[in-house]
């Protein structure tokens, strides 16, 4: 007995270091996995932290962006322009900044990039007044008395046709493409006459009742008689934008000087994107 005794000792002891190990392998084994628990979610909250950071930045980012466009534009048009547009605008006013400083330098240089963002806010804004509710005027007057509706007084890409072949007029589309600012002189005006040896474009009858319908004439940025005088003004100064909008677009340097004209008329003196947020305020 005092032999067995003595042979089985060594065999306890052994399942017990057995057990032991394989405790410490288990518990090592949790502590790992709760390891890893832990590195997982610090890592997310880590990550978390650093997409805050990036909102934060962005927002200020973001205000200083908007403070550019608080120089020239009211809170309440700030507040009626898509994303889109405040990205033109902020876009154009920036690079005219960075132009500027760096003809101190005595680089010849082309203002194009600062000019054309600003004349597709212009284009996107006058889009929704069309897109949104001109076309729609058309349409009732087209559907109340049709035999009478005259389509000359319309610009082709507003019309609906039978066919392909565009011989037969059918009503007016319901939703238009964009729009350039020539087919928008089209949709307003009629063709060019000469009084005085000048060339005079008069107000489209058309659009001259959807403005009596639609405008608010009296404003804080420029007041108007009549609906006439301001088809007269916006005809007369839509010509001379769509001239430096060719220009930036179509022909060779873009000069500061001419530069400063396009942002006088769009932005700073005449503040013809202003204006258009203010006169289709029921609108935009």
């Amino acid at each position: 007995s005092s032999f067995a005794s003595f042979t089985q000792k060594p065999k306890e002891e052994a399942e017990t270091k057995n057990r032991a190990e394989s405790y410490i392998n288990t518990m090592e084994q949790r502590m790992a996995e709760v390891g890893d628990k832990v590195s997982e979610e610090v890592t997310n909250q880590l990550k978390a932290v650093d997409r805050y950071r990036e909102i934060i930045s962005d927002d200020k980012k973001q205000q200083k962006n908007i403070k550019v466009l608080q120089n020239y534009f009211s809170e309440v048009v700030i507040s009626k322009m898509a994303e889109e547009e405040k990205t033109f605008l902020i876009t154009s006013l920036l690079v005219k900044e960075y132009l500027e400083e760096e003809m101190s330098k005595d680089v010849v240089l082309d203002f194009s990039a600062a000019t054309m963002p600003a004349m597709k806010a212009l284009e996107r804004v006058l889009f929704k007044v069309f897109d949104k509710a001109y076309v729609t005027f058309l349409d009732c007057k087209y559907k109340n008395n049709h035999t009478t509706f005259n389509f000359s007084l319309v610009p082709e890409s507003f019309i609906e046709f039978k066919d392909r072949n565009k011989k037969e007029q059918v009503g007016i589309k319901k939703a238009l493409n964009l729009l350039e600012l020539g087919t928008i002189l089209f949709a307003t005006s009629c063709k060019p006459q000469y009084i005085n040896n000048k060339p005079v474009r008069l107000p489209n009858p058309y659009f001259l009742e959807f403005c009596e319908q639609n405008c608010t004439l009296k404003n804080a940025v420029k007041s108007f008689k009549s609906a006439n005088d301001f088809v007269n003004y916006f005809n007369e100064n839509l010509e001379k934008i769509k001239d430096l909008r060719n220009l930036s677009a179509h022909k060779g340097r873009v000069l500061k000087e001419d530069s400063d004209k396009a942002f006088d008329y769009l932005i700073e003196q005449y503040k013809f994107i202003n204006l258009m947020y203010v006169i289709f305020e029921r609108i935009l």
